[in-house]
């Protein structure tokens, strides 16, 4: 009904032009730019206003609304957990902080092992270069070798690649370009695969 009645009043508006609205803005706020916004406000009310109709229309008749329990999650890198901080205080409520941290040593071996097919003995030194890298984020390393990026290592090594060189191109290309941190994890990778 009221949809009924706004139709043609939102119809006459849209094809009166722009700057006829400038005639009534002039005459209640006089020349400047109160009377120009107003103009352009007036003007673009009424494509809002169809478009909030339609898409309320469109909402399909099965969607449920969610409880007030209904709660959200959301996933963001570890390595940038200040994210949160630029939050306004009530926003920041709505969240539970779930801490994620990378798999325990050996856990993540066995990961590799299984990921990647590699013996338990390349899963092991694969585990170590990722713990120790992991700690090179307290002296300026800004991303850390996910376990992800430690599977593809094992693959190219299971797929004959020398270990050193696996480690480099799916590593240490990948996290940093950095000369003093790339020779800090390349001095890494040579420790555990001389």
């Amino acid at each position: 009904k009221v949809r009924n009645a706004i139709l043609p009043i939102l119809d006459l508006m849209q094809t009166i032009p722009s700057f006829c609205y400038l005639i009534p803005g002039i005459l209640l706020f006089g020349l400047g730019a109160v009377p120009a916004i107003f103009a352009i406000f007036v003007y673009a009310v009424p494509p809002l206003i169809r478009l909030t109709d339609l898409g309320i229309r469109l909402v399909d008749t099965e969607v449920v609304e969610a409880a007030d329990e209904f709660l959200m999650v959301v996933s963001y890198n570890p390595g940038y957990q200040n994210a949160l901080k630029d939050l306004k205080q009530s926003t920041r409520q709505r969240f539970v902080a779930i801490e994620f941290d990378f798999p325990t040593p050996d856990l993540e071996a066995k990961i590799l092992k299984e990921e990647a097919g590699i013996d338990d003995s390349t899963a092991d030194s694969l585990s170590s270069l990722g713990e120790k890298i992991r700690n090179l984020t307290d002296h300026g390393l800004s991303e850390a070798a996910s376990t992800r990026v430690l599977i593809y290592a094992g693959k190219l090594i299971k797929d004959g690649i020398a270990p050193r060189r696996a480690c480099q191109v799916a590593v240490t290309w990948g996290i940093t370009d950095d000369k003093k941190l790339y020779r800090s994890i390349e001095e890494i990778i040579s420790a555990i695969f001389p």
